[in-house]
């Protein structure tokens, strides 16, 4: 009678425990496609940030060979306050060697500034003047505030946009292989679970 007992003790126990696995399984599968889900979104975001960045230094790493070392004199600047999408930008319109009129992005080459004033202050009586590199022959086109003729002067300019091209493209295709690593992911574990 004892032995009866134990017997189907036994085989409640193991009855039990083979009801359990199947929720185990869904579980863990359950954290995994979350876990894929994540790691989808996360590089979808990243693609976007690259994505943005190198189109602004592919646009200049094309025609590297025709920036030249030139002066900008300040003759104003603008200020535009932060706002939920984007942060401040600030720039200053003036004369490249005292003959072109353009603007130039100072967000690289000044501070962080938290007002106009706080900028005019910081860059105190004009004539204020910048080297930079400068492509006439460029198309006017911007880039959020910046300007692809106008860029800040580098004594290694040629070679420090190549290297920053490189490494901007390197990202990016980083960022697509994380994204189809994770669809992948999410199309295996979903096939697998199909299939139970």
């Amino acid at each position: 009678m004892a032995r009866r007992r134990r017997r189907g003790t036994q085989t409640n126990t193991s009855a039990k425990a083979r009801d359990d696995q199947p929720k185990k399984v869904t579980l863990t599968l359950g954290v995994v496609v979350a876990g894929l889900v994540v790691l989808l979104f996360a590089g979808f975001i990243w693609g976007m940030f690259q994505i943005a960045a190198w189109i602004g230094i592919a646009t200049v790493a094309l025609d590297l060979d025709d920036y030249r070392p030139a002066n900008f004199v300040v003759s104003s600047v603008v200020y535009e306050p932060p706002t939920r999408r984007q942060p401040a930008t600030y720039y200053a319109r003036g004369l490249v060697d005292g003959k072109y009129e353009e603007r130039f992005a100072l967000s690289g080459v000044v501070p962080e500034m938290r007002s106009r004033e706080e900028l005019e202050a910081h860059l105190g009586q004009r004539p204020v003047t910048f080297k930079v590199m400068y492509n006439r022959n460029r198309t006017e086109w911007m880039i959020g505030n910046d300007t692809m003729r106008v860029q800040p002067f580098h004594e290694n300019f040629v070679e420090m946009y190549r290297n920053t091209a490189l490494s901007a493209a390197f990202h990016l295709l980083l960022s697509i292989i994380v994204i189809a690593a994770a669809l992948l992911g999410l199309r295996m574990a979903t096939g697998s679970h199909r299939q139970r």
